[in-house]
């Protein structure tokens, strides 16, 4: 039998584990709802998605070759985790497109030079 020590121990540490375990998955579950996978993540930052789709599509003529959404995902997120919430979409959107300026990473589509960035996220809303 054991002793009265021992149960109170017992009943502490479950009571302990299983608050612990609440807390965690509510940690998770108030996480979970603004982390989305890279590819919403990415075009959720899109105000204007038709726009973005014609501009896109007029990219991927010229460049066929970036015509994979699991590639242009990948170029754009740049090894991102798989989960990401838009503002940090928006953020890594913003740096690689002063970066692209910066290094002179432009492409022309009628008549407006955007970065390289701006090129593949539109072209990615024309695959999607």
């Amino acid at each position: 039998m054991a002793t009265p020590t021992t149960t109170r121990r017992r009943v502490l540490n479950v009571l302990m584990a299983a608050g612990g375990a609440a807390v965690a998955s509510s940690v998770i579950a108030s996480a979970a709802p603004d982390r989305l996978p890279l590819q919403a993540a990415l075009l959720g930052v899109l105000s204007h998605p038709d726009g973005a789709r014609n501009i896109g599509a007029r990219y991927l003529s010229l460049v066929p070759a970036e015509g994979d959404e699991r590639h242009l995902v990948n170029l754009l997120a740049k090894g991102a985790p798989g989960l990401m919430a838009r503002d940090e979409a928006r953020a890594l959107l913003q740096n690689a497109v002063r970066e692209d300026f910066d290094q002179g990473r432009t492409v022309e589509l009628n008549g407006w030079v955007i970065s390289r960035t701006e090129a593949r996220l539109c072209a990615l809303a024309s695959l999607a």
